[in-house]
């Protein structure tokens, strides 16, 4: 089983190993390795908290340390393929997952310059379902619900003039509450309420894409409504005229 990221693209972008005759601990990976290389960082290198106190790096490290494609792009490594993505590409590549993408691992960023990687070492994915994903320098968990149950959420918000910063905050301005049917205002306003300060959902206002040409779908916390009617009892005529006084 594939568990280190560093490999994983090493791997990938056909990189080899070349012989240092060094053996060290890795200053990112924690692990004990054969032909590392000195550890050389920049003056403005502003992870150092997330580093072990080694004076060496494994060369798979080395190499996602050096690439600025690591930091500075949204990108997705899998058993097929390492891909850059669009900020508009990342969900709808979560979301068509095959078995044979595992294992796989997605980084994100809002910043274009953090080394988030860090942080997904050892982080790879085997459940399509729910997994972990890095966002900058955090690590949060979605799953497939998650994604589904938001996307519908933003959407319907959205359908109602309620833009992404009021969303995030939690709110809908009272104006554009005053045009939600009655049976959604408590649900909407319920389930903005769980979502508050979450970085989950500060992630799924991040990458969700609105597209104003299309009805969003509704969301799924709010059953439809079931109307029962029950027949009114029929009463005799004569059989009310004894309780009338």
């Amino acid at each position: 089983m594939i568990d280190q990221l560093s490999s994983y693209l090493f791997t990938h972008h056909a990189q080899s190993i070349i012989n240092t005759k060094h053996v060290g601990i890795c200053a990112i990976c924690g692990r004990r390795q054969s032909n590392v290389i000195p550890l050389r960082l920049s003056d403005n290198f502003t992870a150092m908290e997330y580093l072990y106190q080694t004076g060496w790096l494994c060369q798979p490290c080395g190499f996602l340390l050096r690439t600025l494609t690591f930091r500075t792009s949204n990108w997705f490594v899998s058993q097929k393929e390492f891909v850059t993505l669009k900020w508009n590409e990342i969900l709808p590549k979560l979301q068509s997952l095959t078995p044979a993408d595992t294992p796989f691992l997605l980084y994100s960023t809002q910043t274009y310059k953090k080394q988030g990687w860090f942080l997904l070492i050892s982080r790879l994915n085997y459940d399509r379902e729910e997994f972990e994903i890095g966002y900058d320098m955090n690590v949060i968990t979605l799953s497939q619900t998650r994604i589904t149950l938001d996307s519908q959420l933003i959407r319907e918000l959205a359908s109602y003039k309620c833009n992404k910063t009021s969303m995030r905050k939690a709110e809908i301005p009272y104006y554009i509450l005053k045009t939600i049917p009655d049976e959604r205002r408590l649900i909407l306003l319920t389930e903005l309420g769980k979502r508050k300060n979450n970085i989950v959902w500060e992630w799924m206002l991040h990458f969700t894409e609105l597209d104003s040409t299309t009805s969003p779908p509704i969301f799924l916390a709010s059953p439809p409504k079931v109307v029962v009617e029950h027949p009114k009892p029929k009463i005799k005529k004569e059989g009310l005229n004894k309780w009338l006084i």
